[in-house]
Formats: C-alpha cells, sequence, structure tokens
C-alpha cells in the first residue's frame, strides 16, 4: 500500500543520517577542535574570507618572530629559516591566521588533513573540508542510551567551506574560500533540532547578513532552552552530504513515490514499469545503420544495452573488467546527445569519472561536457568554459548519409543466394526450390483471388488439412452458390435426425395455418368498411393498430365526413396548439404586472399606441432615467414644457450679448455654457488685466501665475494666525532645524536632557503671549512656521522664474491686503475658465470691455444678467429631468436646434403618457414603483398577448364555420382534435371506394361508435402468427428467414410467402446438406478467410474437383512470394560482386564510426544555436563569466538559468 511505501522511504531516509553524539556536526568536543584559530578576530576572518575572498597564510599561535624557540622544535626544520621564508613578497602579502598548536604538530595535522579530503574529494567528489564559526554548547531533552542525562553537546554552528592549498613539500598552508561550495547553517544540527527538540532555528541568508547579527538571532533563539553560543573558529573535516540527500527524501517523498522505479525498489508488487523490449541480437544486422552507428567499435550486447536505453528502459549492465563496460557508457551517451537529450553521468569513484571523460576526449565530444567535480578547475573557470561554448560551434567535417545507403547495400548484398534458395524455412520445412517445382504442376485460377493465411506458421500438416477440407467441399458446392435463395438458408447448425426433421415440417405447416386465419379476420373488417386489404403481414399490424384507434374515437362531426380537406385542417389545429401553449406561458409571466381579464378585452391596436409613446420618451434617455419610477416623469411634465422655451430664451440672449462681444451665435450647448462664463464676468463686473488674454500666456504659464497668488494668499494667512498669539521672536527660529528637534524629542521621557530641546522649548514659551504654552499649541506653530518658510521657497523659484508684477498689473500694488487677494484669485480662475471657454481667444472688443478699457452698456449687463437666470434654470432642468446626459447633445457638439426640437418631442411624449396614464393605471396591478423601462417591457409583453390572442380567435373561428362545431380552448382538447383527425385521415385513405366520397357503412360506423367492427379475431390471429414465427426463427441464424433470400417474412406478400413455405416443405430433405457446407466452409474459412472462400466457391468457370488442387497453388505461392520478399538476399543478390562487397563493407564500417561523432557534432551545433539567442539565462551565464569575485556556485548559477 501507498502507506507501507511512505514508511519504507522513511526508513530509509533517516538511515541516512547519523543523529549521535559520533557526528561531530552534533558533538564537536575539545579533541575534535584542535585546530581552532586564535587570530584574527572572528567578524574580520568572516568579512575577508566571504566578502573579500582572501586567502590567508597559516602559522602556529606561538610563532612570532621574537618568541623564544621551544623544546618541541627540536625535531622540527629551523624557525628561523621558515620565518625567512614567509617574509619574502610571495608570502609577506598574505595576512595570517593563527591556529592555537605546536608548529610540529601543527604542520603534520594539515598534512593528514590535506591528504584526507583530496583523497575524498578525489574518490567520490565531495568536499569535505569547512572552517566552523560559532560553537553551540546546549543539552539533549532526549537521553541517548549509555550517556549521562546531563551531557553537554558542544556543536558547530556555521560551516565555511575553504581550500587548503600547498605549493610544494616544505612551502607555508595557505588557507582559503573554496569557490565551489556554499556557507550554510549545520545541517546536521538543524535537523535534530527541528524533528527530536521541536525547534526550529531562524532562517538566515549569511550571504547579506553579517556573522555577529547571525549570532545574535540564533542565541536569542535558543536562550530560554538555557543554551549557549561562543563566538569560536576551527578547522576540521565534516561530511553532510548525505544531508542533501535526506531532505529531498523528506521534501520530495509523494512526488518520489509516483516513480515506478522507486515503487519496485521499494518492494511494491504491482509497478507499471516499462517493459523490455525484446531485442534480437541477431537481427541486430538488419537494422539501420545509423540507428545502431556509434562511436566507438560495439558488439550484439553493447547495442542491446545502447538500444534499451534510448528505448526509455532501466537498466543494470554488469560484467567483469575489461568487457567493454565504459565503453559502452562513452556510446550511450553520445547516442543520447546525438539524439537531442542531457545526460547526467554519476559515479562514485572519481576514477570512473576520468576514464569516461578520457574516451569522450579521444572522440571529440570532450567540449559537449561539463565537468561539476574537479577541484583543480576554478568556478570562473568552469563558467567561462560554458560561455565560451554557448558562443563558438565545433567545426567538423559535414556527415554524409550517403554512407549509410552504401553500407547498408554491401551489408545485405553478402548473403549468398544458392543457400537461401535451397534451405528449408520453417515451419512448413520445404526449400524455395521444391515449392516451384510443385507450382508448375497445379492448375491456375479463373480469377485472382487473395487468401489470408499466416505463411509464417504454414506447416506441412496444416496445408494437409486445408486439402482435406476443401476436398470434403466438392459435392456441396452447386449448394453454395444458390446462396440465400435456398429456403433453408441461415439454418443453425444441428443434428438433422428423423425427429428434428418433423419437428422443422411441423413448424412450417403452424406459419400456413396462422397466415390463413389472419387472412380470414382481415377480410371480414375490410368487408363492412368498405376499405381495401392489406398486403403483407406487417401492413395488417398498421392496419389493426389503425382500426383500434377508431374504434376509441368518440361520433365525429358532420363537417369531416362531406368536406376531407385534411392537410388545412391539420395545419391549423396544430397553429392553434401552438397559440395556447404560447398564450398559456405568456399568461404566466404578464399576470404578474398585468390584468388578464382587462388586458383582453383591448385590442392590439391601442397597446401599440402605448408603446409608441414609451418609446418616444425613453429613446436616448439615460439609463438611471429610465429605472427611476414613472411617477417621476408624470409629477414633472410641467417641467418638461417649460425646458424648451427656457432653451430657446437662453439662446436669443446668448446670441444678443455674443453680437456684442463680436463673436458669432451659438451653435450647441457648449457654447451656450461658454457664454453664460462671460455673461457672469460681465455681471459681476471682474476687472481683468489685458495680458491674461494674450495667447503668448500658455495654460501652464498661467496656471503658474495663479499658484504664486495661492502660495502668497496661503503665507499671508499662516502668518496672521501666527501673529495672533506669537511675538516676532519666533521668526527667529530655523524652521527646518526646529521642526527636526521637536519631532525627535518630543514626548520622550528625557527629553529635557537635551540641550536643543531646552533651547527650543525657552525660545517657544518666551515669544507664545499666552498664559500657558500646550505642546499642541507648540506643534502648531512649528508646523505653520516650516510651512511658511516652504512656501517663501516656492514663492522665491517663481519670482526668478515670472514676471508677477507685469502680469498682475494693478493687482500687485495692494497684494498685501486680503480684500484684494480675495479678488485676484477669483479674477484669475474667472480668467481661466474664459480661456479654457474661448481657446481660440476673444475678439478685441470684448477683451477691452473685460479689462475695463471701456464701459459696459446697460443693456449688456441686462442681456448678461438675464442669459445667467434663463441658463441657469434650463440647465438646472436638464440635469434634474436626466436631458443634460443625452447622447450627442455636449459630446458631439449637436445643433442647438435639434437638442430644444428634442426637448419639444420629449415634452409632447410625457404629455400624451400623462393623458393616458389613467387608462394604463387601470390595466396594470401595481405602479407606484413602475419605471419607464419597465412600463416599456410590459407593454411589449401585453401587446404580443393580444397579438396571439387575435390569431388564435381568427383561426378557431375559421374551423368552427366548416366544421359547424368548436372545441374548446385549451390545448388538450385540441390535442385530442388533431389526433382524432389524423386518425380518421387515415381511415379515409384506405377507402375502397372513388376518392371524395364516403360509403354508407363507413359514415355509419364514423357517427356510431357502438356500431364498429371489433378487432378480437384478427389479434388473436396475428397472436398465433408471432408465436408461428418465434418458433422458427429460433431455428435460424438473424436475420433469417427470409423470402427469396431478400424479404423478412412479414414483408413479403402473402402470395411470395405461400410460395416460401411450400418450397421449404419439398426441400426438407437437402438441409443435411446445407449444414454440412456451413460446417466445411467455416472451417476453411478460418485458414484461408471467408472472402477467399466465398470467391473460390462462387467461381462458376472453375470445375469443382479441380477446386483442391487450386487451393493448394494459391497457399504454397503466397508462401513463395512471403520467402522472396522477406528474404533480400533471394531478390537482390549477385555472385559476380560477392568479394568486392566483403572489402567494401570493411572499410565502410570504419568510417560509420566517424560518420556517428560528426552527425552527433552536427546535432549539438544545431541545438547551440537555439541557445545562443538574447534569453535571459544566457545573459546571466555572461555576466557571471565577466565577474572578477564573488561569482555563484555552478550549481546555483545552473539552477537560475536552465530551472
Amino acid at each position: 500500500t501507498e502507506e507501507l511505501l511512505r514508511e519504507r522511504l522513511s526508513e530509509l531516509a533517516k538511515s541516512l543520517i547519523d543523529l549521535s553524539p559520533r557526528n561531530p556536526l552534533l558533538q564537536s568536543n575539545t579533541r575534535r577542535r584542535i585546530l581552532a584559530v586564535q587570530e584574527p578576530p572572528l567578524e574580520q576572518l568572516w568579512t575577508k574570507l566571504l566578502e573579500n575572498g582572501e586567502r590567508f597564510l597559516i602559522v602556529p599561535g606561538e610563532w612570532d618572530d621574537n618568541s623564544e624557540i621551544t623544546e618541541k622544535e627540536t625535531s622540527f626544520e629551523a624557525r628561523a629559516e621558515w620565518l625567512n621564508l614567509i617574509k619574502k613578497a610571495r608570502w609577506s602579502k598574505y595576512p595570517r591566521v593563527e591556529i592555537s598548536l605546536p608548529a610540529d604538530r601543527l604542520f603534520s595535522n594539515l598534512k593528514r588533513l590535506r591528504r584526507r579530503v583530496l583523497t575524498l574529494y578525489h574518490d567520490a567528489g565531495i568536499w569535505t573540508l569547512f572552517l566552523a564559526f560559532g560553537l553551540l554548547r546546549w543539552t539533549p531533552g532526549r537521553r541517548i542510551p549509555g550517556r549521562k542525562k546531563t551531557e553537554v553537546w558542544e556543536s558547530p554552528l556555521f560551516l565555511v567551506p575553504v581550500t587548503l592549498d600547498q605549493g610544494a613539500p616544505g612551502e607555508p598552508f595557505l588557507l582559503g574560500p573554496y569557490e565551489d561550495g556554499e556557507t550554510q547553517l549545520n545541517p546536521a544540527l538543524s535537523i535534530y533540532l527541528q524533528e527530536i527538540e521541536k525547534l526550529s532555528l531562524p532562517e538566515i541568508d549569511l550571504d547579506t547578513t553579517a556573522i555577529k547579527e547571525a549570532f545574535e538571532k540564533i542565541a536569542e533563539t535558543v536562550k530560554e532552552r538555557g543554551w549557549k553560543l561562543e563566538p569560536v573558529c576551527w578547522l576540521n573535516v565534516f561530511s553532510f552530504y548525505k544531508m542533501a540527500i535526506y531532505r529531498d527524501l523528506t521534501q520530495n517523498s509523494e512526488r518520489i513515490l509516483t516513480h515506478p522505479v522507486i515503487k519496485a525498489m521499494l518492494g511494491a508488487e504491482k509497478v507499471d514499469l516499462k517493459v523490455h523490449t525484446d531485442i534480437d541480437k541477431r537481427s541486430l544486422d538488419n537494422r539501420p545503420c545509423d540507428e545502431i552507428a556509434t562511436v566507438l567499435p560495439a558488439d550484439s550486447s553493447q547495442l542491446e544495452a545502447i538500444l534499451r536505453v534510448r528505448n526509455g528502459e532501466s537498466l543494470l549492465i554488469h560484467g567483469p573488467p575489461g568487457t567493454g563496460k565504459s565503453q559502452t557508457i562513452v556510446n550511450i551517451i553520445s547516442d543520447a546527445i546525438r539524439h537531442g537529450k542531457s545526460v547526467l553521468f554519476v559515479s562514485e569513484k572519481r576514477a570512473a569519472l576520468e576514464v569516461v571523460l578520457r574516451r569522450l576526449r579521444q572522440v571529440g565530444l570532450e567540449p559537449f561536457c561539463l565537468d561539476l567535480h574537479n577541484y583543480r578547475i576554478k568556478r570562473q573557470e568552469v563558467i567561462k568554459s560554458i560561455e565560451q561554448e554557448l558562443n563558438s560551434h565545433l567545426k567538423t567535417a559535414a556527415p554524409s548519409d550517403r554512407l549509410l545507403t552504401r553500407l547498408e547495400q554491401r551489408r545485405n548484398a553478402l548473403s549468398e543466394y544458392v543457400k537461401a534458395i535451397h534451405t528449408p524455412f520453417p515451419p512448413l520445412k520445404r526449400t524455395p526450390y521444391q515449392v516451384i517445382g510443385r507450382l508448375s504442376r497445379l492448375p491456375l485460377p479463373p480469377s485472382s483471388i487473395k487468401i489470408s493465411i499466416d505463411v509464417k506458421k504454414l506447416t506441412e500438416t496444416k496445408l494437409n488439412k486445408i486439402i482435406n477440407l476443401t476436398q470434403s467441399l466438392v459435392p456441396v458446392v452447386n449448394l453454395f452458390r444458390e446462396g440465400p435463395t435456398f429456403p433453408w438458408w441461415g439454418l443453425k447448425e444441428m443434428i438433422f435426425s428423423d425427429a428434428a426433421r418433423l419437428e422443422l415440417v411441423e413448424h412450417v405447416k403452424r406459419l400456413e395455418d396462422a397466415m390463413r386465419q389472419v387472412k380470414e379476420a382481415i377480410g371480414k373488417i375490410c368487408q363492412s368498411l368498405c376499405l381495401q386489404s392489406p398486403g403483407n403481414i406487417k401492413q395488417v399490424y398498421d392496419f389493426s393498430s389503425l382500426i383500434k384507434e377508431f374504434n376509441k374515437l368518440p361520433s365525429l362531426p358532420n363537417g369531416w365526413i362531406k368536406v376531407q380537406d385534411f392537410d388545412k385542417w391539420l395545419a391549423l389545429v396544430k397553429k392553434n396548439i401552438k397559440f395556447l401553449e404560447d398564450l398559456n406561458e405568456l399568461q404566466k409571466r404578464v399576470s404578474r404586472f398585468a390584468k388578464w381579464k382587462v388586458l383582453l378585452s383591448l385590442s392590439p391596436q391601442e397597446i401599440k399606441r402605448y408603446q409608441q409613446v414609451v418609446i418616444s420618451i425613453s429613446s436616448n434617455l439615460p439609463k438611471n432615467i429610465l429605472k427611476q419610477p414613472l411617477r417621476f416623469l408624470l409629477d414633472r411634465h410641467a417641467d418638461f414644457k417649460i425646458l424648451p422655451e427656457l432653451l430657446e430664451k437662453a439662446r436669443c440672449n446668448a446670441d444678443s450679448l455674443r453680437d456684442k462681444l463680436g463673436l458669432l451665435p451659438c451653435q450647441n450647448l457648449e457654447d451656450l455654457q461658454r457664454t453664460s462664463v462671460l455673461a457672469e464676468a460681465i455681471a459681476k463686473g471682474t476687472v481683468f488685466e489685458q495680458r491674461w488674454f494674450s495667447r503668448d500666456i500658455t495654460p501652464q504659464c498661467f496656471e503658474l501665475y495663479q499658484q504664486f497668488v495661492v502660495y502668497f494668499n496661503e503665507k499671508s494667512l499662516l502668518q496672521q494666525r501666527l501673529a495672533q498669539e506669537w511675538d516676532k521672536d519666533l521668526f527667529a527660529l530655523e524652521p527646518g532645524k526646529a521642526w527636526e528637534t521637536w519631532k525627535c524629542w518630543h514626548g520622550k521621557l528625557f527629553r529635557s536632557l537635551n540641550p536643543s530641546y531646552r533651547s527650543l522649548w525657552r525660545h517657544l514659551k518666551h515669544a507664545y503671549r499666552g498664559k500657558r504654552l500646550l505642546p499642541e499649541k507648540a506643534t502648531s506653530a512649528l508646523s505653520d512656521l516650516l510651512r511658511i518658510k516652504e512656501l517663501e521657497v516656492l514663492l522665491e523659484k517663481l519670482r526668478k522664474k515670472l514676471d508677477i508684477q507685469g502680469f498682475l498689473g494693478d493687482y500687485y500694488k495692494n497684494l498685501e491686503t486680503d480684500e484684494v487677494r480675495k479678488k485676484i484669485i477669483e479674477a484669475l480662475q474667472t480668467a481661466k475658465n474664459i480661456r479654457e471657454a474661448f481657446p481660440a481667444g476673444l475678439p478685441l472688443s470684448a477683451q477691452r470691455i473685460l479689462c475695463g478699457h471701456e464701459g459696459t452698456s446697460t443693456e449688456i449687463l441686462a442681456i448678461a444678467k438675464e442669459l445667467i437666470q434663463n441658463w441657469g434654470e434650463g440647465k438646472e432642468l436638464l440635469c434634474q429631468l436626466g436631458l443634460e446626459f443625452l447622447e450627442g447633445n455636449f459630446a458631439e457638439g449637436k445643433p442647438l436646434g435639434s437638442v430644444i426640437a428634442i426637448c419639444r418631442v420629449k415634452a409632447d411624449a410625457v404629455e400624451e403618457l400623462y393623458s393616458v396614464w389613467g387608462k394604463l393605471n387601470s390595466l396594470l396591478k401595481e405602479t407606484k414603483n413602475i419605471s419607464l423601462q419597465d412600463l416599456e417591457n410590459y407593454l411589449k409583453e401585453m401587446h404580443k398577448v393580444l397579438e396571439v390572442n387575435e390569431s388564435y380567435n381568427k383561426v378557431t373561428k375559421s374551423l368552427a364555420t366548416e366544421w359547424k362545431w368548436r372545441p374548446q380552448d385549451t390545448p388538450e382538447a385540441w390535442n385530442k382534435v388533431l389526433k382524432s383527425l389524423e386518425v380518421w385521415q387515415k381511415v379515409v385513405s384506405l377507402m375502397d371506394v372513388p376518392e371524395g366520397t364516403v360509403p354508407p357503412s363507413l359514415f355509419e360506423v364514423a357517427q356510431r361508435p357502438e356500431s364498429r367492427p371489433s378487432c378480437e379475431q384478427l389479434e388473436q390471429a396475428l397472436r398465433e402468427w408471432e408465436k408461428a414465427t418465434e418458433a422458427i426463427s429460433e431455428r435460424f441464424e438473424s436475420p433469417f428467414p427470409k423470402v427469396k433470400g431478400t424479404k423478412p417474412l412479414i414483408e413479403a406478400s402473402f402470395q411470395e410467402l405461400e410460395e416460401h413455405l411450400r418450397a421449404m416443405r419439398d426441400r426438407i430433405d437437402e438441409v443435411q446438406d446445407y449444414l454440412d457446407l456451413q460446417r466445411l466452409r467455416e472451417a476453411l474459412a478460418q485458414e484461408i478467410s471467408n472472402e477467399a472462400v466465398d470467391a473460390l466457391l462462387n467461381m462458376q468457370d472453375l470445375p469443382t474437383e479441380k477446386l483442391p488442387e487450386v487451393v493448394e497453388r494459391l497457399i504454397l505461392g503466397k508462401w513463395l512470394d512471403h520467402v522472396f520478399a522477406s528474404s533480400p538476399p533471394l531478390r537482390e543478390f549477385r555472385w559476380k560482386r560477392h568479394q568486392q562487397y566483403i572489402q567494401e563493407f570493411r572499410e565502410l564500417d570504419a568510417k560509420l564510426e566517424e560518420w556517428t561523432f560528426a552527425k552527433t557534432v552536427q546535432k549539438l551545433n544545431e541545438r547551440r544555436r537555439k541557445i545562443i539567442e538574447d534569453k535571459p539565462e544566457v545573459q546571466l551565464i555572461r555576466r557571471e563569466a565577466r565577474k572578477k569575485r564573488r561569482h555563484l556556485s555552478v550549481r546555483k548559477l545552473i539552477q537560475r538559468a536552465f530551472y
């Protein structure tokens, strides 16, 4: 089960990690910290090593230039010589790292440590040398068996990968950063604390976080447990590569368990593994050369492994040394990359990687390999090699496909034709030569026949069996050629005994009796009704159903009997049913808002008139007006009537004023609005400066002047407000500095100890006129003071940029006065509005009046005031009635005359709606909250109801006139009429009299239902027929029995049926021959197919005694065709070229390896072109290649670039 698989995977994951004190990642006691760093300090070492990437010279902690030689150094080389060595320029440039260990022990430990690290890296590709930063002293909460409960563990905290280099024996050791590694938190400690202690250490980005800050975060986390963190550093070997595997297994367990191979490894019973393909080693030579081509020689077993890997199979290749396993791996790698795949080659030992890499180098594929575990190559060199490979192509000769063609031709031609022609081909075990001789003595068939037989499985026994079956078919071939016309054709396989013969005869006799009873019953009914008699059993069934339905009908109307316009009646009845269904559906909807009986009393024309009124009002109205209650329009019908008059007056006033000012008449509402802006300016008597209307003053520049006045006014108001409560000494403060001091220290506990704050507070208290200075007052004053300073800066900038005095003119003299500033602001805003309303500018006469150069006449002033009043009222009504947003008024500049005309149309429509509202109010159920949009929809539905009702009444009246009878007004009643009419139409169509007349007997039964004939005798006869038919049909295969092999029994005429039953009775003795025919035919068809057997038996020109020989010829001919087609030597071999082909084949086989290499390089170069486009991942690699230091690790680089 899935649960057991998860448990098994969890056990395997836990087996990877060691959470015991034996692990130096968890317990690094003093013995394991002998290479502890004394100098430089921890933070300095961290910064230089990680951030600057510096290398350090390792020296013993007890050595310096003046220290005495100890007795322990007597066996070591002279200190003076060594000290002189490190003073050379080559070594003195490196900063020193002092390790607290005597010199002899230090260097011997470093040698052993370096040898141990490099050996493990060469063997497994794992780097294990780290500088441990920080020591966590902690006590495990879980007791370890065999240890004290209070045992204290000492675990390293941060691990920095480093290198330990020595140029030559006797030279100093250099400690530097390992570029391909990453600094990380102790993974074993993190897992132990999280899994067992249930404590999660904080996530720290060591690339951006200082070591001191990282220690503080860790210490804060473990403080509650009583654990301690010591800032120490030491060098040691730490191996935790299995931790990454453990994390992958735990974090991706669900994804891992979906892989079939993993399931199989964990012991799952039913695993959907890819089935191994069956590869015949002997048939490898038959595969195309490009399919099995390799860069190194390969035998059949190696080719099998390559093909299985190509098919996606998982496999294990094993063998003793020297059997070509590495060679096979190289071929597998080259084959995979040739087919567009990437290969990850992993080995536990570095030596195995070197062997494969050397072989790839020999065949020329090394440029396409990325060696991720080579300590001799620096990270920057690896990245630069990636960039170089992305930007370059490996040059090689273009591979020629002609080589493959020639090689295949030579290989296929090296088989011997004579050997093939005389070699017995299993399983028939005859040679092609023997078969050709036998075919020469057999007759040819009259026409071409294709048989379906698997000649690959043809044996001598099977061939003889087929011939014997064909010989047994000869006596009954003529019966087959008669085919389905044989009356007993389709009979099931049975033992034809005397009892079976008598049973079949009895079935035939029973059918004859049932048919006779049916004919008698039909005759009686047809004679009584003067109807035509059915011609077969199928028609009898339809006739019986019709008579039963006819007997259920009530007395028919006289109109149906005298007049027979059935097609027209049926169409009208169906229309009425549809009308009634629509009316019922409409009634459900309309009854919710209208009174049904009142609605039906109206005419469609009247509702149509109401619709037109509503449409006239609602056209072009905004949606918000359409959704408002209709009472809104009815209550304001007087406003709709007044609106056109107000707009007409406003237009006359505007045209008069524009004429006085030298402007053209108003064209639309926008012109009317613009004119009202001029009228307001004239009416208020506002005086403007001539320069304000100059085209040289851009709108942006005008806004700057306007902004200057606003700033000046704000500054003056702030100064006046401060002057009310504060002395002039307040303005002596530096606003910015004072505000920062106040904001920084106000509200803090020890603010009085700050000299700046004390001085500021004393100054504020001295400048304040009130009794007691509150902090809120001080905050407000300093804020206003800071704002005044900001405004002064803004005003100064605008003064330098603008001509303020020239622009403001006479206003500038009294700018300090509040009243003047208000007038300036109002005048500037009005001038801005005029400029926006007339962007092309005003005539000079208008400018003179506005600027006060020319007096405003009484007439112009009166027109302006009248325009303001009329347009104000009209505009207000437009807003209230929702007409200001009509499509085309403001946005598209619709002519003002059209706008007024639309308003008049709206007013007339609203007035008409007001006049007919009384009738609509009596028709609708609820009118309080109904909107114009709702009313339009309601009227549409009601009009549809009246139209349908009118159509229904018209059709019903027409039918009632013809029938002299009217059905009820329900769909059920009309459906019954439809059904009765259809039945009567069918009965009339069967009359055995001239068309258009009804026999008296039929007329009588139509009027009198009780006199209609019964169908009981006919139904009894049909039941007997069904039983007899069912009994004999059980003896036949479906769809037999059939009359003359084409018609079922119920579809054949009575005369044909009588002749067929007579033939069945006369030819009963031929049933045994028919059964033998079917058995032998089926057995032969299983061997050579149904189509071939039928074609052979239907050959009229073929004598029956020749049939076995023809079958033998067809089988042997197909076998021979198969042998010649499947054997290339028999098809293409020529003796004269035999020796020449052998020599050419050997030469071409050697060239195939070169072709494979060229083809592989060609494929890879094509893929390279797709990669080197301007993609972000390529740019990332190029940036890393150009960097001088702090490179990303190769793993991170590949993850960011390609995943």
